[in-house]
């Protein structure tokens, strides 16, 4: 998305903020409905998406989960399977965006079903 739309230029400000806060260490950046897609839980109803993540994760969501927070989970989520060799990286450097690799589905999927889940809200 283009720096000038002034939410996206939020975002971007936000993200230098956090990557100078942080310091020297490795940062992703992700795209939460993409994970989505790829895993296969995307969809538009709210409802039916957070079922279908649900069923991903086999373990009980908070009720109030809405999308901002799915989004959280999932880039969570991308992070996790980074960190464990299950994602590729799309764009152009320095711009890579993590994603999940969806040649890998089958084996992501089955390491995910492995994790015992639990979230919070605080």
């Amino acid at each position: 998305m283009p720096l000038n739309l002034p939410s996206i230029n939020l975002l971007a400000k936000r993200a230098v903020n956090l990557v100078y806060k942080i310091g020297k260490k490795e940062i992703i950046e992700v795209f939460p409905t993409g994970t989505a897609k790829i895993l296969k839980v995307y969809s538009k109803n709210i409802v039916e998406y957070r079922n279908n993540l649900q069923s991903l994760i086999n373990s009980t969501l908070p009720a109030k989960l809405n999308k901002h927070l799915i989004d959280a989970f999932l880039s969570a989520l991308t992070g996790f399977l980074y960190l464990n060799q299950l994602t590729l990286s799309v764009g152009e450097n320095p711009s890579y965006i993590t994603i999940p690799n969806a040649l890998n589905y089958i084996e992501i999927v089955e390491f995910i079903k492995r994790i015992n889940f639990t979230i919070e809200l605080a």
